[in-house]
This record gives C-alpha cells, sequence and structure tokens, in this order.
C-alpha cells in the first residue's frame, strides 16, 4: 500500500501547480484573467518598498531627491526618465549667440535673430552660403558624434560633414519646416576636425543646437554651454532599511537603451554602496546592475553585469550577455533578486522579460545597510537610457509575480 500523503504537503503540491498554471497562461495569452491578476498584484503591492513610476521629476519619498533634471519622455507605462551621462560639446558657439569667430563663413549665410531652436538666433545657409568650423582637442582613432537640429521651409536637404583625416558626410532628404535632429558619428584619423554645414542645393535651410560630443554614435540632449562639462541624472533612493534591504529584495525596472551594438561603453541602472568615496577594491557591501557593452568582446565586455561584495569585501558576480534579444531603442524589462544569509548558501536570479535568464548560488558573510542606493547611476556610469516603473521590493519575488509584474500595463500604487 502507498503512505497516504500529508494534507500540508498536497495542499503545498497544489498551490506550486496552480502557480505554474497561472505563469503559462500569462505566457500564451498575454495577460491574465482579471481575478488571478488581482490575486498575484495584492501581494506584489504588500512587498513593495520603493516605487518610481517616472511621472514626475517631483521627489515622493523623504530623502528621495531626483538631479538635476532628468528629461520626461513617452515611456513604456505612461512617462519615463531619460537618465543620460556627463558630457562635453566641444562646438564653439553652438546656438549662434554669441559674435565670435568660431564659425568661419563661406560666401554670405545669414545670421537670424529668432527663430531658432535653443535660443533666439539661429543661421541660414544654401550649398554656395554656408558655415564651418575648425574643431582641435579631438583623440585619433576615438568615435565622435557631430549632431545638429535643421529644418527648411523651402523643402531643402542638409550637408553635414566632417574632416579630422578622413572625410564623413551625411546628406539628407528634404527637410520639414519643424525642427528636425541630425547625427554624424565618425572616428577621428586627426588631432583637429573641420565641420561643415550647408544645403544641398540653393534652397535655404535653418541649423541651430550644434553639438560634438566624444565616446558615443548618438547624441545627448543639446548642451549649449560649449566646452564645460554637462551633469549626468540619477535618482537617489532614500538609503533606510525600510526602502532597500541589502539581505534579501527584488529591483526591477523598464530600460529602453540606444548602446546596443556601440563599442567600449560602460552603463549603471541601480547601485547600493555602504561607502561611496572608495574605489572598487576597497568597497564592501556593495549592489550592482550594470552593462557593458564592445561587440568586438566577450565576456563582461559585453554583458549585463550583476555585481556584489559583502561586508568583508568577498566579490560575486554573474552576468548575460547581450545577446540577439537586446536591441537598440527597444524596452525590455529587467529584474534581480536576491537573498543573503551569512554563512549559507545565498542565491541571485536574473530574469530578463520575466524569462529566468541566469541564476548564481554563493556564500556570502552578510551585507551592511548601505550609505546611498542609486537609480540609473554608480560610481560615474550612468544608465544613458530611458528608465520606466522602477520598483524595489522588500523580498525576493518568485517567478509567476516577476511575470505578473512583466506584464502589467498600469503602474502599481
Amino acid at each position: 500500500m502507498r503512505s497516504p500523503v500529508n494534507s500540508a504537503g498536497t495542499s503545498r503540491v497544489r498551490e506550486i501547480m496552480a502557480k505554474r498554471i497561472i505563469i503559462i497562461i500569462i505566457m500564451i495569452w498575454g495577460a491574465a484573467p482579471p481575478d488571478l491578476v488581482a490575486a498575484l498584484s495584492e501581494n506584489l503591492k504588500e512587498a513593495v518598498s520603493y516605487y518610481n513610476g517616472c511621472e514626475s521629476l517631483t521627489p515622493y519619498y523623504p530623502g528621495e531627491n531626483v538631479h538635476p533634471d532628468p528629461i520626461l519622455q513617452p515611456g513604456k507605462i505612461g512617462k519615463a526618465f531619460l537618465i543620460e551621462r556627463r558630457t562635453v560639446n566641444m562646438i564653439a558657439n553652438p546656438d549662434f549667440d554669441s559674435d565670435g569667430n568660431s564659425w568661419l563663413l563661406i560666401g554670405q549665410p545669414e545670421i537670424l535673430s529668432n527663430g531658432g531652436f535653443a535660443s533666439p538666433k539661429s543661421c541660414a545657409v544654401t550649398n554656395a552660403d554656408y558655415i564651418r568650423q575648425v574643431i582641435p582637442g579631438l583623440k585619433e582613432k576615438t568615435l565622435y558624434c557631430l549632431s545638429i537640429y535643421a529644418r527648411s521651409p523651402d523643402g531643402g536637404g542638409l550637408d553635414l560633414s566632417m574632416n579630422s583625416g578622413s572625410l564623413e558626410r551625411l546628406q539628407t532628404e528634404p527637410l520639414p519646416n519643424e525642427y528636425t535632429r541630425i547625427k554624424l558619428p565618425f572616428i577621428a584619423h586627426a588631432e583637429v576636425g573641420t565641420a561643415t554645414i550647408k544645403s544641398t542645393t540653393g534652397k535655404r535651410v535653418i541649423v541651430d543646437g550644434v553639438q560634438l560630443e566624444s565616446g558615443k554614435s548618438w547624441p545627448a540632449s543639446f548642451f549649449a554651454a560649449a566646452g564645460t562639462q554637462r551633469s549626468g541624472e540619477w535618482v537617489d533612493i532614500p538609503a533606510t532599511p525600510q526602502t532597500y534591504n541589502p539581505s534579501r529584495g527584488t529591483v526591477a525596472f523598464w530600460l529602453k537603451p540606444q548602446w546596443i551594438g556601440e563599442v567600449d561603453s560602460g552603463m549603471a541602472f541601480f547601485s547600493a554602496f555602504e561607502n561611496p568615496n572608495r574605489g572598487w577594491h576597497d568597497q564592501k557591501s556593495v549592489f550592482l546592475i550594470q552593462a557593458y557593452v564592445n561587440p568586438k568582446e566577450k565576456d563582461w565586455h559585453n554583458s549585463i553585469i550583476i555585481s556584489m561584495k559583502d561586508k568583508f569585501g568577498r566579490e560575486m558576480e554573474y552576468r548575460i550577455p547581450l545577446g540577439e534579444k537586446f536591441r537598440a531603442n527597444e524596452w525590455f524589462h529587467c529584474a534581480v533578486t536576491w537573498d543573503i544569509i551569512p554563512g549559507r548558501e545565498s542565491v541571485s536570479t536574473l530574469y530578463i522579460n520575466a524569462q529566468k535568464n541566469a541564476e548564481k548560488h554563493f556564500l556570502s558573510d552578510g551585507m551592511q545597510q548601505p550609505a546611498c542606493v542609486f537609480m540609473g547611476y554608480a560610481a560615474g556610469a550612468y544608465a544613458d537610457a530611458l528608465m520606466d516603473e522602477f520598483y524595489i521590493f522588500s523580498r525576493p519575488l518568485t517567478e509567476e509575480e516577476v511575470c505578473e509584474l512583466y506584464q502589467t500595463a498600469v503602474p502599481f500604487k
């Protein structure tokens, strides 16, 4: 005869099977029935310890600071924060406001007193009357991005070029009468370059907001203060035990990157530091969610990376490659859970779009409460992407809960 199964064991088996059925329904249908969603949502709501829906730049929690001023953009749900890198605009007089001799006027291009993108002034060019600027301080074999805002009341096209040892050139189709941002990425082959801005024909093109920055193939938001460093953006999260538990929890967010396919770029999406002023070698009680992209390399050079250090500095790291599932300018959902038990086996799991992509089992001596917690920043690296629906949970979410969170089309309150 078979031994009878006790009722508690039977209930547990039924509970696990029910949850598995729920997740299968969600993955097949694209959404669970309302009553099932409601049951899971209540559990999730109870576990939320910090939430930023990225709908407003106004801080919501005591001690929270959104700085200096991320741009609100259309998000995955409602609005999102555009959290950008620090950058320097290498173009002199980028919005044609000053009367200096930074721009060489070829022929008779017209400096307009109004109608500019970033400020009242702008410049009208044709193929015979155009502008040029010589730009020193370039580094050979370095990636740069030249960008400009342009429009044409007459349907002219823009002819944008950069000569830095080799000539890179971009010509557009006829432009609308509203400003359009146009970018020209290039590799510098000399320490000095020459930017030339003209029209493809005799039809006038109005230009403004010129920007040149290093290290990226796409532009950050226009920064008119030439030669000075533009601040990056991030969010200070209150580093309290009620908001963030370093021993167990979940961080989840939506991310829309531009940097997929880039060369030699490092980004950070979440970090918690016991002492942010120490170098990495001396750090203790650290948790990082970050990425490094370089398609020419393997391992950590082109991966999403989860890094931790316990209170004695013991390091743990795991990662997944930035493969075909990730594309530039497409949203993906990231969730990372952790359950750290001093002296016993601990575990962290990474989910991408509700799929378990990696899991790490490790030994740890435990974590101390951090002095600072950041969204979109870590030690000089920024998300450089759109971030939306950012959560911290007080416990590790189950696979079913991560899936329900991924499927949610409205923000939690």
